[in-house]
């Protein structure tokens, strides 16, 4: 069986490399993007993650922006999101994400979620 894809949409190289380093170590297979847009164009081109990790505040589009969007379309709305961001819960209350972890990530949370996420897919 192909390893689940996880993936991160993140401005920051940092954090996106270490998360994305991390969940390879674990198995999983890592796709990343820089802002919502490079998400929604690399999604639209046909790819079909288990999960998207997703971080609020990027340039070009934002997490809120994409979310919007994904969620409008058919194709891309049942994709499970989980919001990986500084903001706070209270500031995502609108974006109708399936999980919400703060930054800085905890690694075994991290783990847990895109567990739980990539095993019901």
């Amino acid at each position: 069986m192909a390893p689940c894809t996880v993936f991160v949409v993140e401005d920051d190289v940092d954090t996106r490399d270490m998360m994305g380093r991390f969940l390879e170590l674990e198995g999983f297979k890592v796709e990343v993007a820089a802002n919502g847009k490079q998400a929604l164009e690399r999604l639209n081109a046909g790819m079909q993650p288990c999960v998207i990790l997703l971080d609020l505040m990027m340039p070009v589009m934002d997490g809120w922006q994409f979310r919007s969007q994904q969620i409008r379309d058919a194709a891309l709305a049942s994709i499970p999101v989980i919001v990986v961001s500084a903001a706070g819960k209270e500031r995502i209350a609108d974006i109708e994400a399936n999980a919400y972890l703060s930054k800085p990530v905890d690694l075994e949370q991290l783990l847990a979620q895109v567990t739980q996420y990539c095993s019901a897919r």
